[in-house]
Order: structure tokens, then sequence, then C-alpha cells
């Protein structure tokens, strides 16, 4: 076996691991009936993992960088075990905390590192052309994972309900030792060690954007709206099903249908941009988010369901390997993964606020409103990002003209 398809084999073990959350389905159960949470609660802990990821997103890509990958890979998925162990003793509001900590640290680790390790062993074996292909089929096999699982987790958290934890735990342990196996390709630039601070080089990536390349930058800047975006939808999902008073050994199945659409988008968005741009794409995902969203707090049926698990898991999964690809065409190895952790980093940075007039909302009124809000966001974000990046594509072919 190459070190090529071995490489691409133990990342796409790495992201079933990831993706495999057996708790994902009854996450706000979990923490209504054992720590006593409320959903604004769990959308408060939400944001202190997105809190957390502010403060280690790109220091964590900038060390992807400057040491071997595979070991920050390692250490990711052991920090993901330490999450769900930390939450088996404990109880109450500090569990539900520091069980957001240890998987937003190891969110941070993992985040630009799998994609940066594919890309670079892809140029070494000089077949970066098939990236895009290979970067939706291993989110897809992570979608599938977090689908079966989400499958098992009612029925293991019946059993005994501290057992999908440890199921969790241990997989997380099987995957931090796969890491050990993994290939580094080699870098082509200048080592990391010589180049400037984590904060300098970030900042002059973004320079470098905003002179040279804004509409890219615009599009990234839209992508980690519409990101951030259906990761609320994804959330709201569990509420919005008690809402309609489902039983609880529906979530599973639903919440596997949404994972499943989710992956089936990540292995044909490669198919749609031989057909459509990524700046098509993206603002075509606006739209139907914003559909989805208002579809689903109009109606509060099982049409909602479909529009949540839309906007939920298919967007994500179909937008996220698009936007990847993008940036991988223009960053070199060196700061490959610290510039992906940026894109992560803006997408917590409009999740924060955004989670948090949601729950502000969903406190204070129906959780219909909270749709509603997320649908208004949606509308005129989306419009600001197409008029912004129309108006710079139009003021480029005049300039190129006037050349």
């Amino acid at each position: 076996m190459t070190h090529l398809h071995r490489n691409v084999r133990i990342l796409q073990f790495i992201e079933i691991v990831r993706g495999c959350s057996f708790i994902l389905p009854i996450i706000t159960l979990l923490l209504q009936d054992k720590y006593q949470l409320s959903f604004d609660d769990f959308l408060l802990c939400q944001a202190v993992f997105a809190g957390t990821i502010l403060l280690l997103e790109v220091p964590s890509g900038y060390l992807s960088d400057l040491k071997k990958r595979k070991f920050v890979l390692c250490f990711s998925l052991l920090s993901y075990a330490l999450a769900f162990l930390f939450l088996i003793p404990l109880g109450g509001f500090v569990s539900a905390l520091l069980y957001h900590f240890f998987l937003a640290l190891s969110s941070c680790l993992l985040s630009g590192t799998n994609s940066a390790l594919l890309y670079d062993t892809l140029i070494q074996e000089q077949t970066p052309d098939q990236y895009g292909r290979l970067e939706g089929k291993r989110r897809a096999f992570g979608l599938y994972s977090a689908g079966l699982s989400c499958l098992l987790g009612g029925w293991l958290y019946s059993l005994w309900e501290d057992l999908p934890l440890i199921l969790n735990a241990s997989f997380a342990i099987i995957g931090a030792l796969s890491c050990l196996f993994l290939t580094e390709p080699k870098r082509t630039a200048p080592t990391a060690s010589a180049a400037p601070p984590a904060s300098f080089k970030t900042w002059g990536v973004v320079s470098s954007l905003t002179k040279s390349h804004t509409p890219l930058l615009i599009l990234l800047l839209a992508s980690a709206g519409l990101l951030s975006t259906s990761k609320l939808l994804l959330w709201s999902q569990q509420p919005y099903y008690s809402l309609l008073h489902l039983p609880a050994s529906l979530f599973g199945i639903l919440s596997a249908s949404g994972f499943l659409f989710g992956g089936i988008a990540s292995h044909i968005s490669h198919f749609l941009h031989k057909f459509w741009t990524n700046a098509h794409l993206i603002f075509i995902g606006y739209a139907c988010a914003f559909a989805a969203a208002l579809g689903a707090a109009l109606t509060q049926s099982f049409f909602g369901i479909f529009c949540l698990l839309f906007g939920g898991s298919f967007i994500f999964g179909f937008i996220t390997p698009r936007v990847h690809e993008a940036l991988n065409h223009q960053i070199g190895s060196t700061r490959r993964a610290t510039i992906l952790s940026l894109f992560s980093l803006c997408q917590n940075l409009i999740y924060i606020p955004l989670s948090l007039l949601t729950a502000a909302l969903t406190k204070s009124f129906p959780l219909s409103y909270g749709l509603i809000g997320i649908s208004l966001w949606l509308c005129c974000s989306g419009a600001l990002c197409y008029f912004l990046y129309q108006k710079n594509i139009l003021s480029s072919v005049e300039h190129s003209h006037a050349s």
C-alpha cells in the first residue's frame, strides 16, 4: 500500500471515529435528565465551546504547521476521549462545561490538520486534482458514521446511560493509536519554525486576501456565516421534535436521516462543481437554508422536520468540501493548517452571538420565533455578501479593462 492510500484510509477511519457520537441524538435528553439543564443552558455551553475555539483555533493550526501533524491528530482524539470520560463521573452544569471544553480542544487540534495532511499527501503524490473527491468522500464517511451512531445511541442509552459515553471514549482511543501509522508528507516551502508568529502570519494572509483576493475573502466569510447557521439548525432539531411531542425513540432515526443527507451531499458536491462555481453553490446554499428555517418555523409539522434535516446537515456536507478546496488552492503547505483553522475560527465568531441571540429568543418566546430570527439573519447576511461579491467582481472587470 502506498503512502497515499495508507494516509487516505487512516484519515477516513479517523473521520469515522470522530463522527461517531452515540450521545448526539439524546444529548439534550441526557443533559436534562441527568444534569437538569435547560435548552438555553445547553446553548450557553455551546457558546463556551465556541469561545474556547476562539482562543485555541489558530494557535492549534500553527502548532500543526510547526510539528508533525499525525501527533496533533493523535492528541486531538485523546482529548475527544477525555471529553466523554470526564462526563461520566461528574454531574451538573460544571460537568457539561468540562465536556464542551475538551470537545472544543479536540476540534481545534483536528480542524485544518486532517485536510492539510490529505492535501499535502496528494501534492507529494502529484495528484492534487483528486482532493475535492477525496475530501468529500472523507467527510461523507464522518457523516455516515454520525448517522449510524445516532441510530444506536438511543438504544444504548436505554440499556445504560453511561454506555454511549464509554463506547465513544474507547473508539477515540483506538483512533488515536491509528494516527501513529500515518506518513508525514514533505512540506513545499520554508519551514514553519522560520516563519513569523501565528498572529502575524495569519494577519499577513488576511491582508493579502483583502488586497488581491477580495472575492475569495468575501466567499469565505459568506461560507462561515452559512455553515455556522447550519450548525444552529442542527442543534434546533431535538427541541423541535419535543415541540411536536415525538417519542424519544424517533430522535435517533431522524438524526441519522439528517446525517445521511449530509453524507450524500458531501459525495455529490464535486459533481455539481462542474456546473456551478463555488460562489454559485454558496449563495444557492443561503437561499435553501433560508427556505428551510422559515419552512420549519411556519409549518411545525413533519415537513418542518425535513426542512431542519436539510438545513442542518445537507448544506453543511455540501458546502464544506468546496470551501476547503478553494482555500487549499490558495495557500502553501507551511501555513495550510493555520489558515484552515482561521476559517473555522470565523465560523465560531459568527456562531457565538447568533447562538446567544437564538437562546434569548427561545427562552422568552416559542422555538418558532428563534427559527424566524435565523431565517432573517440568512436573508440579510446572504444578500449583503452577494452584493459585496458582485460589486467586487464588477470592479475587478472594470479595472482589468482600464488596464
